[in-house]
């Protein structure tokens, strides 16, 4: 007898699965001047509001620079004219701190804040780091 062919079955290949790798994502959720129309004798405070709306823990410490006054949208990189650190944020947690601006000449000014903005911190979005322009008027008193 002649032999027959056995068929082979066909294998369907498995998909690979993408991991997405997990990072930290920090954003601005808040920010607010007080007092909200200051005049030359005015401290004026600059409050912010970050939450990490990443899936873990920042690997470290941030850094908020503040820009005031600064001419156009500061680059990667720019000397902040202050800076304020930001402990490690666990995912969905917030923290609120502030910059003090002491007797500011009268006129329009203009603030960014931004986190990270040398890029130490790997986050899951880096270009949502950047706050601003706020512009406010300063009054003489």
């Amino acid at each position: 007898p002649a032999p027959t062919a056995t068929p082979n079955p066909t294998v369907e290949p498995t998909a690979t699965p993408t991991l997405t790798p997990q990072l930290a994502d920090l954003v601005f959720t808040s920010v607010w001047l007080d007092p909200e129309d200051p005049t030359t004798d005015d401290n004026v405070r600059v409050y912010f509001t970050i939450t990490n709306q990443g899936d873990v823990k920042g690997e470290s410490w941030s850094e908020v620079g503040l820009f005031l006054d600064y001419s156009g949208v500061p680059p990667l990189g720019a000397n902040p004219d202050d800076e304020e650190s930001v402990i490690k944020l666990d995912p969905g947690e917030s923290r609120t701190d502030d910059f003090r601006l002491d007797e500011l000449d009268a006129g329009t000014h203009t603030i960014y804040l931004w986190i990270d903005n040398d890029e130490e911190v790997t986050e899951s979005d880096e270009v949502n780091n950047l706050y601003g322009p706020i512009t406010f008027e300063v009054v003489p008193e």
